[in-house]
């Protein structure tokens, strides 16, 4: 089911060229990018809430409880008798680390989601039909921070930092590293009382000290990492002298403190190639996002019990995607 569709209005005016953490909505507008919300079908094919797979983990962390911000971080085992493992407590304090606003905490939202992928088993690799890319050469998925991503936009070279990626390396020196997933951190407001209109929305969020100074949209940034990896994987088949692909979907996902949101973005070789020039594409390029129907709370992110289990199971389901 589609909710909802923003497009490019008719006077979008000349692009120019620019970092990826400078772009904002109107960039994306000349990339002709149609964000599309959607629900758990229309994101993944024949699944629903109730098919969601579940990953293999800790029983702890689907049945511990955790104490409501702002207290220390206190997790409640169904059973007085248990003790956490110490893999278990490490992820109950970045989660709560990641809930608390204030100046550190994209970095704490950072730090939970690079554990929450190691956990998950996204730097295990995932079952995949053979391509033109394999190689036996032995590969690894390493999550990084802060990765450069070479942009090449209106004729000019720019950057677009992605603030976490997971990469699949290799030991062959033709074969550089390729993007499997984009991550960015969004902060959350400090108060607690948040209106239900402000969490519907990712377009815009206060800023950590209270004021009602919006933060940067993180979505075009994504979008620019997005084409950013398309332009990257390209360049890596030419070196592996292979055609050029002519459409990717890029995976990505925005923690919004602890509460994801899903993306695909679909980047073509004709929009990339207006980019690179300049110019606005005339075919629509489609974004699918999907906002984790967290049932409880959702400021509250994945803390509470069910708000988990539903996040666990479309992050579990992500993973075909890479």
């Amino acid at each position: 089911m589609v909710s909802h569709i923003h497009n490019v209005p008719s006077n979008a005016s000349t692009p120019t060229a620019k970092c990826g953490s400078e772009w904002t909505p109107t960039d994306v507008q000349q990339c002709n990018v149609k964000i599309v919300d959607v629900d758990i079908p229309t994101f993944f094919p024949g699944l629903t809430l109730s098919t969601l797979p579940q990953p293999d983990l800790s029983p702890a962390l689907f049945h511990t409880k955790c104490t409501t911000l702002p207290q220390s971080p206190n997790p409640h085992p169904p059973h007085a008798h248990e003790v956490l493992s110490t893999a278990d407590q490490l992820f109950f304090t970045l989660l709560h680390m990641a809930m608390v606003p204030g100046p550190e905490q994209s970095t704490a939202i950072l730090d939970f989601t690079a554990y929450l992928l190691h956990v998950l088993g996204y730097t295990q690799p995932q079952p995949h039909k053979p391509t033109d890319e394999d190689s036996d050469e032995q590969q690894r998925i390493v999550v990084r921070r802060e990765h450069d991503l070479p942009l090449f936009m209106c004729g000019r070279t720019v950057h677009a930092i992605a603030d976490l990626c997971l990469l699949r390396t290799s030991t062959d020196p033709h074969h550089t590293p390729t993007v499997l997933l984009l991550a960015k951190a969004v902060p959350t407001p400090p108060s607690p009382a948040i209106s239900s209109a402000s969490i519907a929305s990712v377009d815009s969020f206060s800023s950590s000290s209270g004021s009602s100074t919006p933060h940067p949209d993180p979505e075009p940034p994504l979008i620019a990492q997005a084409i950013a990896t398309f332009q990257a994987h390209n360049r890596s088949r030419r070196l592996m002298r292979l055609p050029p692909v002519e459409k990717q979907v890029v995976p990505a996902v925005l923690m919004r403190g602890s509460a994801p949101v899903l993306y695909r973005i679909e980047v073509s070789a004709g929009m990339v190639e207006c980019v690179q020039t300049g110019r606005v594409p005339e075919r629509v390029s489609s974004v699918m996002r999907m906002k984790v129907p967290l049932p409880q709370d959702k400021e509250e992110g994945i803390m509470p019990l069910e708000n988990r289990k539903i996040a666990f199971g479309c992050l579990e389901a992500f993973k075909a995607f890479l």
